[in-house]
Order: structure tokens, then C-alpha cells, then sequence
């Protein structure tokens, strides 16, 4: 494995991902729960394990190039767990309607707004969801990735004393 470059191990990495992601779901039924954890695990891993690669295959890099190495892995990761979020959200419409039901129900319990406003803020929430969903996939997976990648990056860039 240490011929693969950072862009597979991102691939790798991403398919790992996408495979917890969907082990989840079937056993639990919905993504959102605690186990997402495992898909965050694997993720910094393999951002790390792409790090650890680079460092083995020669003396002293700068910092520069262990984040150009480690900016290839978590792209790529998180563009495949990305697609892979709109597409599980676009077709499992479950997810989406019990969370459009609690919202419902929460608007209702308010008792501030009119059954029409109700059904107007429901309607613009049911079509924002996917938006929203792929937005949070991105933002966190990317401030993940650049977080490892900038502390793993600034700790094997050191020199040895």
C-alpha cells in the first residue's frame, strides 16, 4: 500500500466511509446517531495514515508539503461522502419527513402562527432539507479534514533535535 498516492488513499478513504455510513443506516435505521462517529474515525485515519506514508518516504518535509499531501486525501474523501449524503437524502425520504413531522408539530405547540403559515414554513423547509443536509455534510468535513491535516501537517513537519 505505500505505492498508492494521497488522491487513492482519499478514494479509499471515502469508500470506507460511504460503507460505514450505510452499515449504519441498516442497523440503526437512520444515520443520524451517535455511530456516525466511526465514519469521522475513519476519516481523520485515513488523513493521517496518508501523513504517516509521506512522512516514511523520505527525510524532512516543510509543512507545505504534508498539507499539500494531506489536502489530496481529504478532498477526495470528502467529495465522495458528499455525493454520497445528497443521494442518500434525494431518495430516502423518511429521514426527511420525520423531521418535517417534529418541525410540524413544533410550530403547532408554538401557537403563533396560522395553519397556512404552518403549512408555508414546512413547505419552504421540505425544500431547502436536501440544500441544507449536503451544506452541513460539506462545512463539517471539511473544517474535519483541514483541522487533522493542519495539526498532523505542523507535528510531523518538526525537526528532529
Amino acid at each position: 500500500m505505500k505505492n498508492l498516492n494521497a488522491t487513492y488513499k482519499g478514494l479509499l478513504t471515502g469508500g470506507l466511509m460511504i460503507f460505514f455510513s450505510i452499515l449504519i443506516f441498516l442497523k440503526k435505521d437512520s444515520i443520524d446517531n451517535p455511530l456516525i462517529y466511526i465514519v469521522y474515525c475513519t476519516y481523520i485515519a485515513g488523513i493521517i495514515w496518508t501523513l504517516l506514508i509521506f512522512k516514511s518516504s523520505a527525510d524532512h518535509k516543510s509543512f507545505k508539503l504534508f498539507f499539500s499531501e494531506g489536502l489530496k486525501c481529504f478532498i477526495v474523501g470528502t467529495l465522495l461522502i458528499v455525493i454520497f449524503t445528497w443521494f442518500f437524502y434525494r431518495y430516502n425520504t423518511t429521514f426527511r419527513d420525520s423531521l418535517l413531522k417534529t418541525y410540524r408539530n413544533d410550530l403547532i405547540n408554538q401557537k403563533n402562527r396560522t395553519p397556512t403559515e404552518i403549512e408555508d414554513k414546512i413547505l419552504d423547509a421540505k425544500g431547502k432539507f436536501l440544500i441544507i443536509r449536503t451544506f452541513i455534510a460539506i462545512l463539517g468535513y471539511l473544517v474535519v479534514g483541514t483541522l487533522t491535516t493542519i495539526i498532523g501537517s505542523a507535528f510531523l513537519s518538526q525537526k528532529k533535535v
